[in-house]
């Protein structure tokens, strides 16, 4: 999930100051996101749910033979372990809230494959998204009217 302040002219002519503090309040916002964001993706995995809290695809009976759980997607509880989640700084009033998984396996679960329906993990509704991003932007536009005096 990208955070970005597009069409703000005016914010290239305020004090370096002031952009130095905006830049932190966009990095400060979404890290403050971090928490909601990683403890909602990794619950949805703990219960077998899509983002979207639809239930997984069940396993087939020949997989359940094979597997030492009957949990989807859990094994040694190497994947869901796996996941990384950080906020990065991409350029001036931008900054990134990332989930990222190394994992061979990650992405055939994610997407699936010709023998294995896909099984979501990090998608994020667009509603959350738009309450996020609407939260960041309310939270730097009282900053700004409040001229940054709190910090």
């Amino acid at each position: 999930m990208k955070f970005s302040i597009l069409g703000f002219g005016a914010l290239q002519r305020l004090p370096q100051e002031w952009k130095t503090k905006i830049d932190n309040e966009v990095v400060n916002s979404l890290q403050g996101e971090l928490t909601t964001f990683q403890t909602k993706i990794l619950n949805n995995f703990d219960q077998g749910l899509s983002p979207k809290g639809t239930p997984w695809t069940p396993l087939s009976q020949i997989t359940l033979s094979q597997k030492l759980t009957n949990r989807i997607l859990y094994e040694t509880g190497g994947l869901r372990g796996s996941y990384n989640f950080h906020v990065e700084k991409t350029k001036q009033f931008s900054a990134s809230l990332i989930a990222d998984n190394f994992s061979p396996v990650a992405e055939f679960h994610e997407y699936g494959t010709r023998n294995m329906p896909k099984r979501e993990i990090l998608a994020i509704e667009d509603k959350n998204i738009t309450d996020i991003m609407n939260g960041i932007a309310k939270r730097i536009a009282s900053q700004l009217e409040s001229g940054f005096n709190s910090k």
